[in-house]
């Protein structure tokens, strides 16, 4: 399955009263890695100018996680459609590959200055679709 890596630097300020990182903190990681991937292979010239507007974003918990621990945050396309596409992510450790959070978010291609859904851009489909899991026929 072709997936986008990005580590994460867990620090003293992601952490809660209980000394794990804080819930809110993972879609903050989602985030960093989206950002990312769509500065390096998505076009955006900026991230003050994405050219998508996040519609909708899920979270499920399933370990907490220690400020010692090595996070990376594994992306991938689930499925694209005409104006949107979704990102899945796995938030884990990069040591073990225990999974502390799975994530998904759906992302519309947008035009600022018209207000207004777009369809995707072609070059932006075909590097979404690179990143799709090989599907067996």
């Amino acid at each position: 399955m072709a997936v986008y890596r990005v580590p994460i630097d867990v620090r003293f300020a992601d952490l809660d009263a209980l000394g794990h990182v804080n819930s809110t903190r993972i879609l903050s990681y989602a985030e960093h890695a989206r950002v990312e991937w769509l500065l390096e292979h998505g076009g955006a010239p900026s991230a003050s100018e994405l050219p998508i507007i996040l519609a909708s974003a899920h979270v499920e918990y399933k370990a907490p996680i220690q400020k010692s621990a090595q996070v990376e945050v594994v992306m991938w396309v689930a499925k694209v459609g005409t104006k949107s596409w979704e990102f899945d992510y796995e938030v884990r450790d990069r040591g073990t590959s225990a999974v502390y959070a799975t994530v998904k978010t759906v992302q519309v291609a947008y035009d600022y200055a018209k207000a207004e859904s777009r369809p995707i851009d072609p070059v932006l489909r075909a590097k979404l679709e690179a990143l799709q899991p090989m599907v067996k026929a």
